[in-house]
């Protein structure tokens, strides 16, 4: 039997959870691993049995590569996936694609001149809740009237103390919209494939006093003259929920916690809760890689993710040259 050849590139937990994965899959194999923190590098390479290395020139000279997934550090993911393309291998690149979207575009450029693919895990766009939205959005509600995003995902001290290089900056490329906020953002711009053409960000440090913001709130413009609103923090009630809502002339509709609700209705009226959808029907990591066997054009393919990260890079572009955000 013929495998697929995996390098793993990042040492974390999400290597881990992908490597669980992988291991479902008897046309994949994991060849080795390649990291920069030595102790789980070493750790890894002896439960997973794969070799290791700590320099990727070696990596390349030494083994057969098909495919490299690169779930490492933000600001490690430019320059890893760029050295795999050119080495001739496919890539399965954990978000964001970037820390900026100048290099997300030279990534998706280069790919297509290599004729490779480079697949974002963006697995939201496999729940099932997701899909009957995006059904209901086309059938039910009429002309768009406004999209609102809430998302909030609390985060105390001690999760940031954890990956310190997340607080800072040039490392991670932001805070709670590039690291949260993408996944609802990209959500939506999956559910009504629009194109962005403009967006406005405000962004706040107030809480956590780190260099990136733990609050955010903005507006994007798609090209259908529609706008959708948006409003992010790591510091709300842990209890809150993400939820997009989409207001049209005929309904309105909102999905939260993978269940769909027509809030044109009362709470306890009939027909309030339009469908509900168990964990089972979420996206996984699994949908990722089913989607590299297939012929078709991607849904997760980079070019398919482009807009997602074009807003996140508008949405941050007031700030990127001042000192306190």
């Amino acid at each position: 039997m013929s495998f697929l050849n995996i390098a793993i590139f990042g040492t974390g937990i999400s290597a881990e959870e992908h490597f669980k994965t992988i291991k479902k899959y008897k046309k994949l194999r994991v060849c080795c691993v390649f990291g920069r923190n030595v102790k789980r590098l070493k750790k890894l390479g002896k439960n997973w049995n794969v070799n290791i290395y700590e320099d990727k020139k070696k990596l390349f000279l030494n083994e057969k590569v098909d495919l490299a997934l690169i779930a490492n550090q933000n600001f490690h993911h430019y320059q890893d996936t760029m050295f795999a393309l050119k080495m001739g291998a496919n890539i399965i690149l954990e978000k964001p694609i970037s820390t900026n979207f100048k290099e997300t575009k030279k990534l998706a450029d280069f790919a297509k001149k290599k004729k490779l693919k480079i697949l974002v895990v963006m697995q939201r766009r496999f729940d099932s809740s997701t899909h009957f939205f995006k059904k209901i959005i086309k059938k039910k509600i009429g002309r768009i009237i406004f999209f609102k995003l809430n998302i909030f995902m609390s985060r105390n001290n001690h999760y940031f103390s954890k990956m310190k290089w997340i607080k800072n900056r040039k490392k991670s490329g932001g805070g709670i919209l590039i690291h949260h906020a993408i996944h609802t953002i990209d959500q939506l711009i999956y559910t009504i494939d629009k194109k962005v053409v403009k967006a406005i960000g405000f962004l706040s440090n107030e809480f956590k006093k780190f260099s990136i913001e733990d609050t955010a709130s903005g507006l994007i413009f798609f090209n259908n003259n529609k706008i959708a609103s948006l409003n992010a923090t790591y510091c709300a009630n842990k209890n809150l929920k993400n939820s997009i809502e989409v207001h049209g002339e005929k309904m309105s509709i909102k999905l939260e916690n993978n269940t769909v609700y027509n809030i044109s209705k009362k709470h306890n009226e009939k027909g309030y809760v339009l469908k509900s959808f168990s964990k089972i029907s979420l996206g996984s990591y699994k949908d990722i890689w089913k989607e590299f066997f297939k012929k078709k054009k991607s849904k997760v393919l980079i070019d398919n993710v482009l807009e997602t990260h074009k807003a996140i890079d508008l949405l941050y572009k007031p700030y990127l040259n001042e000192k306190k955000l």
